[in-house]
């Protein structure tokens, strides 16, 4: 059983919402000095701060619970117990038995549960339960205070959005324009309604401008359509724009914030940036641009999706269709520097290089095949060794029981003997597992790198074969990890076959 103990800290966004004066680093000082007062080797301390109220949220308490479950520690340092457990009946039941079973003890200032006693089993469980209904009361005052605030007009977002300043005026939380940046949120919609440009040539312009966005980083396609939808600028309070919605797949829990349909739209008591005019137009254009998704059914109409990424910046590229002319293939970062090109050019493009590699690494696998043999030839000796070995341990450690029953060997001898010779034994098992695998995994590496040869070649012979968008992209993906994509100059209307792609294989990491 381990004498180690470990401290287990944790502190949630309630706390800090409802005033308490505990930190962490107060916390760590008072189960330090705790541990000293009772003589507990404290070897580790883990700190979460998450306002989660599951386990599935907490990746701390999720690694806690393993080694408690291995037996790692004697005991658990906590402020208290329901600090290890303020989630649902599951998650709380969950937490009772990896204590019990594996015999750990919980240390809190106020009293040491053993989850062994029946007594403090029943206490412990009590206490987590009360805990829950604690959080629940809490949870629900807090978002009846948060509704009722909201219905006030005033702004309880933890951050002002652009174009605003958050300030208190007496007990309350609103708005207040930042100036420089409520200029920025004008030429936006300016730009949009009576400009008629798209989120994306918005973004290139403040990028262009050298106008920062509220972290100094660049704008984007997602940072000027949430100042185009929000209608905070015409002194509106949004709330409960996205309900986190939870629910149970495959025995994970899972959380998603689909978009809201039962929508707060409340008058505010700050002041508003644009009129009701403007933003009612920036709406109507948004709506008349929107475009279907394509449909689950309809499959995958890109043979390049989720291959090909842009070797400026990282991101995937993407098909941009065309009602007028030929599909293009681009980056999906509004700000990227990285050109277009034709989709069909650059799938062309992907098969003559797949094919020329084709051509020259076949000069090279006969040499990897040897190289592949060589190592294995080593490996196979030292594996003949440590058997050889292993069979000279087991036969020593046969012959020292013989002569412990013979009397020549005393007990203490005896002991010394077979504990050495069993620590060698067991060390000899594992380097022998892990030659073994060693030369599996060479075996292994050189079929794939010589079968990758057959697989594009036949690739290469019936890609063209097939209209199927979905086919030649399983196509592409037997033999290619990814595509990088360059074009720096030109422009789509410059040479259209003036850019570099680069192909990464699937072949063994060295």
């Amino acid at each position: 059983m381990s004498e180690e103990y470990v401290i287990y800290l944790r502190k949630s966004r309630i706390d800090t919402e409802y005033g308490e004066a505990e930190t962490l680093i107060k916390h760590e000082r008072a189960l330090t000095e705790l541990a000293k007062q009772k003589n507990l080797t404290v070897t580790a301390v883990y700190k979460e701060i998450v306002s989660g109220d599951t386990i599935a949220a907490r990746p701390v308490m999720q690694q806690l619970l393993s080694e408690v479950e291995k037996g790692r520690w004697a005991g658990v340092l906590v402020m208290e117990v329901e600090r290890l457990a303020r989630g649902d009946t599951v998650d709380q039941g969950i937490v009772a038995q990896t204590f019990k079973y594996s015999g750990t003890i919980i240390i809190t200032p106020a009293k040491t549960y053993n989850p062994e006693n029946q007594f403090d089993e029943e206490y412990f469980e009590f206490g987590l339960f009360m805990s829950r209904r604690e959080y629940k009361t809490i949870n629900r005052r807090l978002q009846q205070g948060r509704i009722a605030s909201v219905k006030q007009g005033n702004y309880i977002g933890s951050v002002a959005p652009y174009g605003y300043n958050k300030i208190k005026k007496g007990h309350i939380y609103t708005l207040e324009i930042n100036h420089d940046e409520a200029e920025t949120v004008r030429k936006v919609f300016s730009l949009y309604t009576e400009e008629h440009l798209g989120v994306s040539n918005i973004a290139n312009y403040l990028n262009r401008m050298d106008i920062p966005t509220r972290n100094s980083g660049k704008w984007n396609n997602g940072t000027v359509r949430g100042i185009i939808e929000n209608p905070v600028y015409i002194g509106k309070i949004r709330w409960n724009a996205r309900k986190t919605v939870k629910n149970m797949s495959g025995g994970v829990l899972k959380s998603s914030r689909p978009r809201n349909t039962e929508i707060m739209l409340i008058d505010g008591i700050h002041e508003p940036i644009i009129s009701d005019e403007t933003f009612s137009a920036a709406q109507d254009i948004r709506t008349s641009r929107r475009i279907s998704p394509v449909k689950a059914s309809e499959g995958i109409v890109n043979p390049l999706t989720g291959l090909v990424v842009c070797s400026e910046c990282g991101h995937k590229m993407v098909r941009r269709p065309s009602k007028t002319a030929e599909d293009y293939l681009i980056c999906q970062y509004s700000h990227c520097n990285n050109v277009s090109s034709a989709l069909a050019s650059v799938e062309k493009k992907i098969i003559d290089s797949l094919e020329s590699w084709v051509e020259s690494y076949q000069v090279t696998v006969n040499g990897t095949i040897k190289k592949h043999e060589e190592i294995n030839s080593d490996k196979i000796q030292i594996k003949k060794a440590i058997e050889k070995e292993l069979s000279d341990t087991e036969k020593q450690l046969s012959r020292i029981y013989d002569l412990f029953e013979r009397d020549i060997y005393d007990t203490d001898t005896f002991v010394q003997r077979s504990e050495t010779l069993k620590k060698r034994s067991e060390e000899l098992k594992k380097q022998y597992t892990a030659v073994k695998n060693e030369i599996i995994k060479n075996e292994e590496n050189a079929n794939a790198e010589i079968m990758i040869i057959p697989k594009a070649e036949k690739i290469i012979e019936t890609y063209y074969l097939t209209n199927s968008s979905a086919e030649r992209n399983f196509m592409l993906r037997q033999v290619l990890e990814k595509v990088e994509y360059t074009k720096k100059k030109g422009g789509r209307w410059g040479n259209p076959d003036d850019y570099d792609i680069k192909l990464f294989f699937k072949l063994p990491k060295d």
